[in-house]
């Protein structure tokens, strides 16, 4: 009963934020332009090209990357946890799966988007 209200808690909050920043969007379409500042055009906000633009961001990347990383790894370390075994070796198993090994190897259209060879400096860094 408490983790459904605390689902039901987040879902409203962002579903609130969602509703407050599209109707933040949808009024600054109607203000006036003035000096030649960068906004929102006649024809509307194009989602797909911002979104395009934005992901190949080295720091979109990056993000993606870490985000990719532990939510691949806490999964494996709970199915591991379930089998009475230590969560390191999900850890571990997730690198594996993540690397060249598997991803690289099975779905390398995937990997070369997720993994770019660009960005694994970025990600060596960490």
């Amino acid at each position: 009963m408490k983790q459904t209200k605390k689902l039901i808690f987040y879902l409203v909050v962002i579903g609130g934020f969602t509703l407050l920043i599209f109707w933040i969007v949808r009024s600054g379409e109607q203000l006036q332009i003035q000096n030649d500042v960068n906004s929102v055009t006649s024809s509307g906000w194009n989602i797909r090209e911002a979104l395009t633009k934005n992901f190949t961001h080295p720091l979109s990347i990056l993000l993606l990357q870490i985000v990719t990383i532990i939510l691949v790894a806490r999964f494996l370390a709970w199915i591991c946890r379930k089998i009475d075994q230590p969560t390191v070796i999900g850890e571990i198993a997730a690198g594996i799966i993540l690397g060249p090994s598997l991803l690289g190897l099975y779905l390398p259209d995937v990997f070369s988007v997720l993994f770019p060879a660009s960005s694994l400096s970025n990600l060596q860094f960490l």
